[in-house]
């Protein structure tokens, strides 16, 4: 009751001070908030900007952003079905397919901003995309994904090539920190990947080979309750939930088939070790399509794999590399990069 009653002044505090705002950014919740932070500080160079978030956000003092921060489901509706705003910004996926709606009282352009780099088409379900004006494509395989679901749905969306500001983010971070642990586990949710119990395997080879190790689980398998906080924490499973993960804080990284894999790449120049859980398919129908994903096209390259079965060796190779101190570069690298816009 108390968070109706909340959103219902927040509400009202909006509507009144709606006329200022041109420009709006939908940043649902603090992990998504990393991903937007760089663009949202580049709108408020020159006009005042509005944020609708579902939970509390740490912004930089500045007071051209005014935050909403909306509990009930009701007047999260009601917030986007009435805003009056001529650009709407977000990286929240599912616009007309969610509680996530257009405005009936305006005509709003919707644009989409990436939070990975992952594949479009069987990394989101088949609705994902479909009501955005316009969507950012970061690198080369989503330029040609975007065009490919516009044509095939007969629809009129601009695809448009922007730089990963997350990466921007990430390089501001040296190296010259104190590395606090000796591999991130960091798995993608929907991947079976806690089903598997590779949570469980890795950390106890891990330990085995006196490898200091932090898991990072997916936002969304919490939601899904894939795993839960206290499951890990009676594993003795040291977890990192930080709200900025800084990549310099480990020498390895685990992962599965999430886009993190794709970013440690891009910035440490180095391979990561991926598990060959199941494929996060989201969208059924991504057989039909004829664009490659980057994170299948990549995922030799870019890192060593290991199945299920393999996760035994996969701790003994990086015991081994931390004792040589190897860091395997990847060896197309320059290629690699230059993919991204």
């Amino acid at each position: 009751m108390r968070s109706f009653f909340n959103d219902f002044k927040s509400f009202i505090s909006f509507k009144k001070n709606e006329k200022f705002f041109d420009t709006g950014f939908f940043c649902e919740n603090k992990f998504i908030f990393q991903y937007l932070e760089k663009y949202i500080s580049k709108k408020t160079l020159n006009k005042k900007i509005l944020i609708i978030s579902f939970e509390k956000i740490q912004l930089p003092k500045n007071k051209n952003i005014k935050l909403f921060v909306f509990k009930s489901n009701f007047f999260r509706e009601l917030f986007f079905l009435t805003l009056r705003l001529k650009f709407f910004y977000s990286s929240t996926p599912d616009l007309n397919n969610s509680i996530f709606k257009k405005s009936k009282f305006s005509n709003c352009k919707y644009i989409y901003l990436q939070h990975s780099p992952i594949s479009l088409i069987a990394g989101y379900n088949q609705e994902a995309f479909k009501s955005f004006d316009a969507i950012q494509a970061i690198n080369e395989y989503q330029l040609i994904e975007i065009k490919e679901i516009s044509k095939k749905y007969n629809l009129k969306i601009k695809a448009f090539r922007g730089k990963y500001l997350f990466f921007k983010n990430k390089l501001s971070n040296t190296d010259n920190e104190k590395k606090r642990f000796d591999v991130l586990i960091a798995p993608s949710w929907n991947t079976k990947f806690y089903e598997l119990k590779c949570h469980l395997k890795l950390s106890e080879h891990l330990r085995k080979n006196d490898i200091s190790y932090q898991l990072r689980p997916h936002p969304m398998s919490i939601k899904k309750r894939e795993v839960s906080f206290e499951e890990l924490e009676k594993n003795m499973i040291s977890i990192n939930s930080d709200d900025n993960l800084n990549f310099n804080n480990h020498n390895f990284l685990i992962s599965d088939w999430s886009g993190i894999f794709i970013e440690y790449a891009f910035l440490k120049n180095k391979k990561c070790f991926l598990i060959n859980t199941p494929r996060k398919i989201l969208n059924h129908e991504y057989t039909s399509f004829s664009s490659k994903s980057i994170e299948v096209d990549q995922r030799n390259n870019l890192a060593f794999t290991y199945n299920v079965d393999e996760i035994k060796k996969l701790s003994n190779d990086i015991f081994n590399f931390k004792t040589k101190k190897i860091f395997t570069k990847i060896e197309n690298y320059s290629e690699f990069k230059s993919k991204f816009y």
